[in-house]
């Protein structure tokens, strides 16, 4: 007789790639995260973010491997293997290259978590008849609460504070 009606929609084929895309995102985010406390993973992207930084100013200088060997005074193979992201290179090989590329090279530690804590300034900015007390709507809004009672601004902190 006749075919039967299935209750089930036919998926298109861009229906399954849309899925299969969706799958291989899901995977690979369970995988990023599963790596986020790896320390070579953590390395790698130290590794990566350095050459990178090199990379993008010696491309802004112009400036071609065999010139920056000549400058730091190793062979062009030496910045090659640098450029290729060798994990062993020295604190003092990466303060050359700063200095070789004008750049201002740190090395810090900074906290894994924000804080999250309130920091409260004090003032004691009076207005004035002249001051214009009551923005208008063009000017930014700076995230702060101000506390009329004591004369203190609430500034949320995030656990860095720079000057």
């Amino acid at each position: 007789m006749g075919k039967s009606l299935s209750a089930k929609p036919k998926q298109s084929k861009q229906g399954k790639e849309v899925s299969a895309i969706m799958d291989t995102e899901k995977w690979f985010n369970e995988k990023l995260t599963a790596l986020e406390n790896d320390p070579d993973f953590r390395l790698e992207e130290i590794i990566l973010d350095l050459t990178e930084q090199i990379s993008v100013k010696m491309k802004e200088k112009r400036m071609t491997r065999a010139k920056l060997a000549d400058l730091l005074g190793v062979t062009p193979a030496a910045v090659t293997k640098l450029l290729n992201g060798n994990p062993n290179f020295t604190l003092k090989t990466l303060l050359k290259v700063a200095d070789v590329l004008d750049l201002k090279f740190n090395v810090s530690f900074s906290a894994l978590k924000p804080i999250g804590k309130v920091v409260k300034i004090q003032t004691s900015i009076v207005p004035t008849a002249n001051d214009d007390i009551y923005p208008s709507k063009e000017q930014p809004k700076i995230p702060f609460s101000w506390n009329s009672d004591d004369s203190t601004m609430i500034f949320p902190y995030d656990g860095s504070l720079r000057c």
